[in-house]
């Protein structure tokens, strides 16, 4: 039996109701899963800033481990932390 999962989270729309800010579940290159909060080109970090997200070939592993969360609820948690 198929198994279904959410892979993508709505967390804000812009004025014409479209995503603006998705959490997006991120699999990693040794096969984990990690999520990942996106807004157009940019992700956001474990600081709370908007980085730039690189080409798949040039993510270093200290971009994914500044701006890839553990779970679900840490990267909700995050977006969740910023002033809005």
């Amino acid at each position: 039996m198929p198994r279904y999962e959410p892979t993508e989270y709505l967390l804000a729309e812009d004025e014409d109701g479209l995503p603006s800010v998705v959490c997006q579940r991120a699999k990693q290159r040794d096969g984990t899963i990690r999520w990942k909060v996106r807004s157009g080109p940019v992700v956001l970090s474990k600081d709370g800033t908007w980085q730039h997200e690189p080409r798949p070939s040039s993510r270093t592993d200290d971009f994914l481990a500044w701006c890839r969360f553990d779970s679900l609820d840490e990267a909700i948690a995050a977006w969740e932390a910023l002033p809005k």
